[in-house]
């Protein structure tokens, strides 16, 4: 089942088991003896000593995979929704993804170098967030807050936040998670506020008053 080819990408993640989590540690481990860029999806399935079709049964590339290991928690939650959703605000899930990101920046940091072409993490991660945002807003606020309008925000959000993540994963931004969380909360388009936060704590919309 492959991870980055559905209209919307997260609700055709596979689930977390223990051969993916395998194929996922294996990566974790050859990334400290090279680069991300050197390592071959053969080195990968046989440091997890699973076979290379198994491997492609699940995720086209290594890029897949990356997206995978982040991804998967989101994937679980999304399709165990319930009356718990709304126990977990936008803000809160910014900052579990930057805390997941942070845990392995010496992964990411490789995958993120490569910022062009569909394969790449940048792409996967944009395609992500433009299916799991709306998701988000629908379940909230219903399925008519959704409009073409809203789209083209959020798209516009998300491709900024991506590009912001790949520098803060180089170091480039050196601010901890709960800080980089704040950024990019504040961030948000202020037609977006109140579709996607508790109250409507948009700054610059109050500063301009």
């Amino acid at each position: 089942m492959n991870v980055t080819v559905s209209k919307r990408s997260v609700a055709f993640l596979p689930p977390e088991g223990d051969m993916l989590n395998a194929f996922a540690n294996a990566l974790r481990r050859v990334v400290r003896t090279k680069t991300f860029e050197q390592i071959t999806v053969s080195e990968i399935v046989h440091e997890a000593g699973y076979s290379s079709r198994t491997f492609y049964n699940h995720f086209r590339s290594k890029y897949d995979l990356v997206f995978w290991s982040y991804a998967a928690a989101d994937y679980a939650y999304l399709e165990g929704m319930s009356a718990d959703f709304a126990g977990s605000t936008f803000p809160d899930r910014v900052l579990r993804g930057l805390e997941r990101l942070e845990a392995d920046r010496a992964l990411f940091l490789g995958a993120f170098r490569d910022r062009i072409g569909p394969e790449s993490l940048c792409m996967t991660l944009v395609r992500h967030g433009v299916a799991v945002i709306p998701d988000y807003i629908r379940r909230r606020h219903g399925a008519a807050a959704v409009t073409d309008g809203v789209m083209r925000l959020v798209r516009f959000y998300v491709e900024g936040v991506v590009c912001e993540l790949a520098l803060w994963i180089a170091a480039s931004n050196p601010m901890p998670p709960e800080m980089f969380r704040d950024f990019l909360i504040e961030a948000i388009p202020a037609p977006l506020c109140s579709l996607l936060l508790e109250t409507k704590p948009c700054r610059r919309k109050e500063h301009r008053k």
